[in-house]
């Protein structure tokens, strides 16, 4: 059985009235690991350097949505929540606990998620912990 990997990132909009929180992971198994990044990397923008979505043309973005549905063994998860202003942090951790359970019932054995603060980093890892608890 292959072994699966996870790697997160975030959207957030803080705003009373109608601000979200969003976690998603892309899921794959480790041996697919290298192809997947190369075609990742050759995704860029030229301009930045980069492979973010708010600088992408719509043409861009049609193309990069086609790769990536078009890899195979590639799975994306993502979940979401409401959060008002100034409460980006309790968006993260209600996020942070759904992915983790999803993640967790498909056999992901490592998710890796970007750094953050020493402090902030120590909190997601007390979220997934108390997860597994």
């Amino acid at each position: 059985m292959a072994v699966l990997q996870a790697f997160a990132d975030e959207s957030f909009k803080e705003d009373d009235d109608g601000g979200f929180y969003v976690l998603a992971a892309a899921v794959l198994p480790v041996e697919r690991h290298a192809e997947l990044r190369e075609a990742m990397l050759g995704m860029r923008a030229e301009r930045t350097g980069k492979l973010h979505w708010t600088v992408l043309t719509d043409g861009q973005k049609r193309a990069v949505v086609k790769q990536v549905a078009d890899f195979e063994e590639l799975h994306l998860v993502a979940v979401g929540t409401p959060v008002p202003a100034r409460r980006q942090e309790r968006g993260r951790s209600l996020c942070m606990q759904r992915l983790v359970m999803e993640l967790h019932a498909l056999g992901v054995g490592l998710l890796v998620a970007e750094g953050r603060t020493v402090q902030l980093d120590a909190r997601d890892v007390r979220t997934v912990d108390r997860r597994h608890a």
